[in-house]
């Protein structure tokens, strides 16, 4: 809509296919996973199914540092904690851990999830599990640091993405399933005396598929071959991938350093060649601002010295 304001883009990783769920997101993090990784974390799944269908449910939630959650919370919660490392590049932190334990049975092999989630996952969640308690989640009360209401109700009102499981070798519980999800908006979002099938948030998926049907010129699409997100990305427009190992999600956003593969280092070199030739384009578009325009300028030294700042 601003043509003059703007010369081109760089879209990371950006999931722009409008969809309602995204179960290829869970047949792709296995792909990433492997098969011995895959098979730990669907084993995990049926065992935590197992436990909270017995008589060692509230058991179960201690050991994962989340009593504060409901069945289906503490089934997303783990579904998370599983596959973030997929998504960020760190197979290794999750799947070494849960191979390790796979051939000591269901109770040990849940006791190694349990660990990986509330060691390394929660901590990285500013309110930890409660991000994924509904109770917490429906309160309106604003703080700076609580985002997780707000990407929910993104989620709820337009953009759906729900990550379902897979209806063949799901890593996740098969119990995540699109009902869940409108279970979670009207418990989230829902005002007493709501009609739960009128007036209930959720997305219309074909609305936004027709609202959303192009992406606009200058802009580089950029997906790393290990990030499960890329399943919802553009698939017009020659997408740069960046095809090396532990290249995932937003890759070459990170800070260059010495021992990057030679895929992600050659990435950001064509990234930074393309959007150079679209900012000198700009000298000749009249109104359109350029590389010496003051405030571009400005912005440019200020990107280039932070980005040489962390990697120093």
């Amino acid at each position: 809509r601003h043509p003059s304001l703007v010369a081109g883009a760089i879209a990371s990783s950006a999931v722009v296919a409008p969809a309602l769920e995204v179960p290829e997101f869970d047949l792709a993090a296995g792909r990433v996973a492997g098969a011995p990784c895959a098979a730990a974390m669907r084993a995990v799944s049926r065992a935590l199914d197992a436990a909270l269908a017995g008589d060692a449910s509230e058991r179960t939630r201690r050991l994962f540092g989340a009593r504060q959650l409901s069945d289906g919370e503490l089934r997303l919660a783990v579904a998370d904690a599983l596959s973030a490392p997929l998504m960020f590049g760190r197979r290794g932190e999750v799947c070494e851990p849960l191979v390790r334990a796979s051939g000591g049975g269901a109770a040990r092999l849940l006791a190694a999830a349990a660990n990986h989630t509330r060691s390394r996952f929660l901590p990285t969640l500013a309110y930890g599990a409660d991000e994924y308690s509904l109770a917490f989640l429906s309160e309106t009360a604003a703080h700076p640091r609580k985002s997780a209401r707000q990407w929910l109700w993104q989620r709820c009102s337009e953009l759906g993405l729900w990550q379902t499981a897979a209806a063949r070798m799901p890593l996740r519980s098969p119990k995540l399933t699109l009902p869940y999800f409108r279970s979670a908006c009207v418990a989230a979002f829902a005002s007493p005396g709501d009609d739960e099938e009128k007036g209930v948030v959720w997305p219309d998926a074909d609305a936004l598929r027709k609202r959303y049907t192009e992406f606009g010129a200058n802009v580089v699409f950029t997906y790393g071959s290990e990030d499960p997100w890329r399943t919802a990305g553009a698939a017009t427009g020659h997408p740069l991938v960046i095809d090396c190992d532990g290249c995932a999600h937003c890759a070459e956003l990170g800070a260059p350093a010495d021992d990057d593969p030679p895929q992600l280092a050659a990435a950001r070199d064509a990234i930074d060649a393309q959007l150079g030739e679209w900012l000198r384009g700009t000298e000749t578009r009249p109104g359109v601002v350029g590389e010496d325009d003051p405030t571009v300028a400005a912005v440019l030294r200020m990107a280039g010295e932070a980005l040489a700042e962390s990697a120093s």
